[in-house]
């Protein structure tokens, strides 16, 4: 219980250095792609389609298009998509067909209009459970995680040659065992301030 525990703490911080000495366990991949395809999602649609990328060139290029704020003595991006694994979450419209011959997503369509939702809101439920049990396995078994939303959409679509939008990236690998989560991979006099969790109330209703 208390691994489990350390895990989920882990998973919380924003790993934002990495030890690219190392790969990733091939079989480690192999269960992070499981975990992708068999998370829950509205009525089990595929929303998203998944991305595991381990080319560093890819990556660095990704990278480039991360940038969120400048100053005069730097530009800022994102060292947490730099990891090991870089997993990216594309947006995804199942064509497939229920057992009464249906496309799912025309009978989703038909659903969600009915009830007034959108399927977008339904898509980023499922893109979050995903990429957040992801994230917790791959603490759970000894690695370090980030989460990345601030990038570039269209260039990284492009990057990735994906059919639609990436919506999500979420960088997995070795920290840096010499330097604190917060400092930067490429930047070492960068050190990003934590954010400490908010509490979440928690009611118990009797």
């Amino acid at each position: 219980m208390e691994d489990f525990l350390n895990a989920v703490e882990s998973s919380q911080h924003c790993q934002r250095n990495w030890d690219l000495s190392r790969e990733i366990d091939p079989e480690h991949i192999k269960i992070f792609e499981e975990v992708v395809k068999n998370v829950p999602s509205k009525q089990n649609i595929a929303y998203y389609k998944v991305h595991f990328i381990t080319n560093r060139n890819i990556i660095e290029e990704i990278y480039q298009w991360t940038m969120t704020e400048s100053s005069e003595d730097t530009d800022f991006y994102n060292p947490q998509v730099l990891a090991n694994l870089l997993v990216a979450f594309e947006a995804h419209w199942d064509t497939s067909k229920d057992g009464r011959g249906e496309r799912i997503i025309e009978r989703t369509i038909k659903t969600i209009d009915y009830n007034g939702y959108t399927i977008n809101v339904d898509r980023h439920q499922s893109i979050g459970i995903a990429s957040g049990v992801l994230a917790l396995i791959a603490n759970y078994l000894g690695y370090k995680t980030g989460f990345c939303r601030c990038f570039k959409q269209d260039p990284v679509n492009n990057i990735i040659k994906s059919e639609n939008n990436i919506d999500m990236l979420l960088g997995i690998g070795y920290p840096k065992n010499d330097k604190p989560h917060t400092v930067h991979h490429m930047l070492s006099m960068v050190n990003v301030e934590p954010i400490p969790k908010t509490e979440i109330p928690i009611i118990k209703l009797p």
